[in-house]
């Protein structure tokens, strides 16, 4: 037999520990969340190798562009999760089922921003 706290039990832990609260959790891929600011500054440092000779591209800005894109879900079912106050909290998927709606934007290091992509749903349309 598994034993749970109960609701009196549960609304007195919350207010014995404030610095906990209710929360509902954000999707993070598994990708994401893998990332590190040592694996960033490493990913620099092999640009710069890489580049070489050309990493004077580097001190000019207007050719720099960094493209990125945004899944948008369309159905988020994030779960509520005890967390401390102040922090933010994932839920970590290595897939996700859910549609989506996808944004692409491309803006160069001097801030000049391309013409934004949209991809949605695909949707068969049948010939009248």
């Amino acid at each position: 037999m598994i034993l749970v706290p109960g609701e009196k039990w549960y609304q007195s832990f919350l207010k014995r520990h404030p610095q906990v609260v209710e929360k509902c959790s954000e999707y993070l891929s598994l990708a994401r969340a893998g990332i590190t600011e040592e694996a960033i500054r490493d990913w620099f440092q092999k640009v710069i190798t890489l580049l070489g000779d050309d990493a004077e591209v580097l001190n000019h800005p207007d050719q720099i562009y960094n493209l990125d894109k945004s899944a948008f879900l369309s159905n988020s079912n994030g779960k509520i999760v005890l967390a401390e106050r102040g922090r933010p909290v994932f839920d970590i998927n290595a897939n996700c089922d859910k549609d989506n709606t996808t944004v692409s934007v491309c803006v160069s290091a001097s801030g000049e921003l391309a013409p934004t992509l949209v991809v949605y749903k695909y949707v068969r349309l049948l010939a009248v």
